[in-house]
């Protein structure tokens, strides 16, 4: 490559008049330059080879308009200056020896770059000015001439690409807003216009003519830069744009379904009037989705005049049924067998195919239409999407009345009926349509207004009615950044400023979550908005499902408890809005402190005397001493709000947990309901699903028993329940050291037992969702006594998920005795069930549970056992039931040893306690005794060595 790559554009001089303009370069007409220098003109060379899908209607045109002349040397010019800035590039890339650079292993993709490249290097070289052969060397050496010596600021050739679109829309006071967009993000969003603009327009993959495409891209720039100086902020900016797209292709579809429904009209009107006095060839309706519309139309065709007044009446109330711009499909119809109809002068009509716009509704679009046309002879003809009829008629009267039927079948069956069916997306398309939901505000307003009314009408809506002051509670805004209030949320109503539903229930929270930072639980504030929050969500909910909304709720995860590090090896929770103090690891390379943070709850931290506290993973091994001052305050109470996720089509924001959505499943983006019905998008089928796990025996049993129940019990659309054993092992449930010790050879050393976690999951809206948790302990015959041949149900949890809700219950109730059926039948004797609630703040299986499922007091839930158990004994699974103390007064037990010892069962620690107590009384008795001995022992020494007292002699 020749390194020298100084082009004409370089600033040196060619030897040519510095004056010279652009003349007609590109065909015999001049064109006029109104510049300070003389106007001279050039003879016509041969046009430049551009390939180019942009340039190809221009360069075969011999006499273009003005107009086209200019834009062609506009667009001549610009790919001049690319091809320029490519070379400079390449030869600062070679000076700095960088031969690996990305611009010569790629080289530039722009269409011409290359042929202009060329260009440039050879005039460098070339000497004659005026007829050289070389391709485009004259005509570009003329339009680089007067780039570089115009001195007209508003030059219609040249002025565009030295001033760009962006820069000349900008205001002279630039807002502090926008001031954080920098031009390449306007850049970006012009070509986001622009392309949705050409998605609009472009019915199919032919590519416009270069002059429709660069009125495309003027408007998109002209659009942005009104929107830009219009704006009153980033969001405004943002919401101006998206309102004027819509709007544009809004106006687009709609000008395009009247001119095809004119040019529908004036075809029909065509037939009718070549088929004269005969009347009108048969012509097949067309068919049109009208979701649940009841049309009836009924067309006399006694004259031309009045047959063609009846078509114009039918295209009217075509167009009144158009009331949505989510769905887009085509119509076609055809001729009989052939493309055109004969008529009686056999003259031959071409209607080869007539496309129409969609007529679409908001409605289910699981209810299909099927259109039959009746004639006055009882002769049927029905009809597909297709074109051709079942069955025709010939009829020489000179009136035939036509009747035209929309009959709606919730279940058609007809073969017409599934051509009528928009054909299935796959959700993972790349042209899977977009069509963002649009609301009206006047009816967002219609709705939402009388529920803000009702609510500022209660006693407790006094606090919310007005903006606080900071008179009213001091420091307000330095915890509340983004206030909000009743009166505020209503005059945004009456302005038409909420746009979607979804931005009316952001500000509602918004009201509440400010109270609830704001003011302590126990405040009448916080109260009253937890009041307030309670009538909102029961009344929102409908309106917003009508807007195809999942809730208008807003759903937290509670915090849960947290794990205290403790002191002295004691282990401890940290309860939910409980303090603590947490250190945050800096280096988790050191030995036996891995851990990011390390937490400690209130009554550890301060009963630590000590300026320093000891840390450490494992309490065995050595732990590390740490400043007590490197520990922050906190508090268990953060929140996590339920992640939302927008339909990738309608773009309408749901709960995660509402729809049941996870990305790893979908990664593709989540498609709503209402649009998988009304667009027929086919979603990725679920591959994570429950009955995909490992059968075993023990799930096969239960999962039989459970469905049998849901099929007698339940209506025929529950959802099927999967139950499967999650995790099993054999473990030896290890006798704790001072039993062991107390009892020694009578206690064996461990109680060897098969651990099992069963779960059991329902299918609820395609998703298996778990909704039922039990561990068990199974101690078969070759277990040592007294755990031989018994079960232990260690725990057992639920979160009130499953559907219908009335029969949660009895499935609970199905599954345990179906559980004690099953090992029953495996030789197991005796049963142990843990019925003790959770204390607050803990869960047993699940991570945490829904606020509203209450947690119930122990007798509650051991009623809820004994009526279980009372079930099993009418089924024949149990024989008796009976507390621990009980059982153990009847049968006269009387050792420790023969009372039977599960993994972390109550008494396995209550015993170690009491032992523990016994050890210490027997330790302070021994040191007892042992200091009375040495008291009596130092009392019988000092007697031996006392010598009996002799009078004194005086």
């Amino acid at each position: 490559m020749n390194n020298n790559n100084n082009t004409p554009l370089s600033n040196r001089s060619d030897g040519t008049d510095s004056g010279s303009t652009i003349s007609s370069v590109y065909s015999s007409n001049s064109i006029s330059s109104t510049t300070t220098s003389s106007n001279r003109s050039f003879p016509q060379q041969t046009s430049m080879p551009m390939h180019s899908d942009l340039d190809s209607s221009l360069s075969n045109n011999t006499c273009m308009p003005q107009f086209d002349q200019r834009r062609q040397i506009i667009h001549h010019l610009a790919l001049l200056l690319h091809a320029h800035k490519c070379l400079q590039r390449e030869r600062q890339t070679l000076i700095n020896g960088d031969v690996h650079d990305i611009t010569l292993q790629h080289p530039c993709t722009v269409p011409n770059c290359a042929v202009m490249r060329t260009v440039l290097q050879h005039m460098t070289k070339c000497s004659d000015f005026k007829n050289c052969s070389f391709t485009n060397c004259v005509q570009s050496r003329h339009i680089i001439l007067h780039w570089k010596n115009c001195a007209t600021p508003n030059c219609f050739l040249c002025g565009s690409l030295k001033k760009s679109p962006t820069v000349r829309s900008q205001n002279p006071s630039t807002k502090d807003w926008q001031k954080n967009i920098n031009q390449d993000h306007r850049s970006h969003l012009v070509k986001k216009i622009t392309s949705a603009l050409l998605n609009t327009i472009q019915h199919d993959n032919n590519p416009l003519p270069p002059e429709r495409l660069a009125v495309v891209t003027n408007y998109a720039q002209k659009t942005e830069a009104d929107t830009y100086n219009t704006a009153t902020s980033h969001e405004d900016y943002f919401q101006r744009l998206a309102e004027r797209i819509y709007k544009i292709q809004k106006d687009y579809e709609e000008k395009q379904t009247l001119k095809k429904q004119q040019t529908l009209n004036t075809i029909l009107t065509s037939i009718d009037k070549s088929a004269g006095d005969q009347g009108p060839p048969n012509r097949i309706a067309p068919q049109i989705d009208y979701s649940t519309s009841f049309l009836t139309t009924q067309i006399k065709t006694e004259s031309d005049s009045n047959y063609h007044s009846n078509s114009t009446a039918l295209s009217g109330s075509f167009e009144q049924h158009r009331i949505s711009t989510d769905a887009i499909s085509r119509l076609a119809i055809h001729s009989n067998n052939s493309n055109a109809h004969k008529d009686t002068n056999d003259n031959h009509i071409d209607i080869t195919k007539i496309k129409t716009e969609e007529i679409s509704s908001n409605y289910d679009t699981k209810i299909q239409s099927t259109t039959i046309v009746k004639k006055e002879e009882k002769v049927t003809t029905e009809t597909s999407i297709n074109g051709s009829s079942s069955s025709s008629s010939s009829s020489s009267t000179t009136s035939t009345k036509i009747k035209v039927e929309m009959i709606s079948n919730e279940k058609p069956d007809s073969e017409s009926t599934k051509n009528n069916q928009l054909a299935t997306i796959d959700a993972t398309s790349k042209s899977l349509p977009k069509y963002p939901a649009v609301f009206s505000p006047e009816d967002i307003r219609e709705n939402m207004a009388p529920l803000v009314r009702l609510l500022c009408e209660q006693e407790e809506g006094m606090w919310f009615r007005q903006p606080v002051t900071e008179a009213m509670a001091p420091g307000y805004f330095d915890i509340i950044k983004f206030p909000m209030d009743f009166s505020t949320i209503l005059k945004k109503l009456n302005e038409n400023q909420y746009s979607t539903p979804f931005q009316f229930c952001e500000d509602m929270w918004l009201v509440f979550n400010n109270a609830w930072l704001f003011n302590k639980k126990t405040h009448r504030v916080y109260k009253a908005g937890i009041k307030l929050a309670d009538m909102f969500m029961e009344n929102v909910d409908r309106m917003m499902k009508d807007y195809g909304y999942c809730c208008g709720r807003q759903y937290v995860f509670l915090p849960p408890a947290m794990f205290c590090y403790g002191v002295s090896g004691i282990c401890c929770t940290i309860p939910r809005d409980g303090d603590y103090f947490v250190y945050n690891n800096p280096d988790s390379s050191r030995n036996n402190m891995s851990g990011d943070k390390y937490t400690f709850c209130k009554k550890c931290f301060d009963s630590v005397k000590s300026e320093y506290i000891l840390v450490g993973d494992d309490p065995a091994q050595t732990l590390i001493e740490l400043p007590k001052l490197e520990f922050q305050q906190a508090k268990n109470d953060h929140q996590e709000q339920e992640p939302m996720v927008d339909c990738i089509v309608c773009s309408r924001r749901f709960h995660n947990i509402c729809v049941l959505y996870h990305e790893h499943i979908w990664p593709e983006g989540y498609v709503c309901k209402l649009c998988v019905q009304q667009y027929n998008i086919k979603r990725k089928d679920n591959r994570y699903v429950a009955h995909k796990l490992t059968m075993t025996d023990l799930a096969n049993a239960l999962e039989k028993r459970v469905n049998d129940f849901l099929r007698n019990e339940c209506d025929p659309d529950t959802g099927r329940v999967t139950i499967r054993v999650l995790a099993a092992s054999d473990r030896v449930c290890e006798v704790k050291p001072r039993l062991k010790n107390h009892f020694g050879s009578q206690i064996p050393a461990g109680y060897p037992y098969r651990t099992k976690a069963v779960f059991a999951f329902q299918e609820i809206d395609g998703i298996d969702v778990v909704l039922f948790g039990m561990h068990v302990q199974e101690y078969d015959s070759r277990c040592p006594g007294p755990n031989a041949r018994r079960v232990y149900i260690s725990y057992l949890d639920s979160v009130y998920y499953f559907r219908p809700k009335e029969k949660r219950t009895a499935l609970y109730y199905e599954i345990l005795i179906g559980y004690l059926e099953y090992v029953k039948q495996l030789g197991i004797v005796y049963a142990h069930i843990w019925a003790c609630p959770p204390s607050e703040g803990d869960d047993y299986i699940f991570h945490c549970h829904p606020v509203e499922q209450r947690v119930p007091k122990p007798k509650r839930l051991q009623e809820w056992y004994k009526t279980m158990l009372d079930k099993a004994i009418d089924q024949r699974v149990v024989v008796d039931y009976k507390d621990i103390m009980k059982d153990f007064t009847e049968t006269a037990l009387n050792k420790v040893s023969d009372i039977p010892y599960f993994e972390g069962d109550f008494w396995t620690s209550t015993i170690e306690d009491l032992l523990k107590e016994l050890d210490t009384e027997e330790e302070d008795r021994r040191r007892f005794e042992e200091l009375e001995s040495v008291k009596v022992s130092d009392d019988g020494y000092f007697d031996d060595l006392m010598e009996t007292e002799e009078p004194t002699e005086v």
